[in-house]
């Protein structure tokens, strides 16, 4: 079996660099073009399992890329859902900056230590999705595709290795990319994870 684990399009948020976490919003006219890239892709994948995000950004991916050609059920993961970003939600980067200084400055330079005021921290979004990437090894031979969000796929590229916010900053995770997950358990203390597809090339 392989893991593949997918950022939703992009939304309005994206461009306009919003902090979105669990707000509900769909995907632009963009994100619906990248989509149609993404659905290329999949239909060359042996597709035999498909786990989605609560939100409506990475249900609307799934449902446009894959689950025409593969109409297999889709299972709803909580712990596939966006970072909280609690009173940051609906912020930009420079409004963060300015209402929350202090741990903007920590965010910025040591994110999985960062305390975002009543939302999640990033070892919480790395730890559920651990326990996701642990349960779906029972799902069977085939390809499992996950449809999820930016901090979850980069918390997992950050699981296990000893510099995890520097890991984090430097990591890109475009809107429609696709990550495969090499093995299911740690190597070398580390999860090897590999970007294989972008819409952008």
């Amino acid at each position: 079996m392989q893991i593949l684990l997918i950022r939703h399009g992009t939304t309005l948020s994206n461009v306009q660099g919003i902090y979105a976490g669990r707000s509900n919003e769909g995907l632009t006219a963009q994100g619906m073009q990248e989509v149609s890239g993404l659905r290329a892709f999949l239909r060359q994948q042996d597709v035999a399992f498909l786990h989605c995000s609560p939100l409506r950004r990475a249900k609307e991916t799934a449902l446009q890329s894959c689950q025409t050609d593969h109409p297999l059920t889709l299972v709803i993961d909580e712990e596939l859902t966006e970072m909280d970003f609690g009173r940051w939600t609906g912020l930009t980067a420079e409004e963060i900056s300015l209402q929350f200084p202090t741990i903007w400055r920590e965010w910025r330079s040591s994110p999985f230590r960062a305390k975002i005021p009543g939302g999640e921290s990033l070892l919480d979004v790395q730890a559920r999705a651990a326990r996701w990437l642990a349960q779906v090894q029972r799902d069977g031979p085939g390809t499992t595709v996950a449809f999820t969000h930016e901090s979850v796929i980069k918390s997992l590229i950050c699981l296990g290795q000893v510099d995890m916010s520097g890991i984090y900053r430097s990591s890109v995770v475009p809107n429609c990319s696709v990550h495969l997950v090499q093995g299911h358990s740690l190597r070398n203390g580390t999860l090897p994870i590999t970007r294989i597809f972008g819409v952008a090339g």
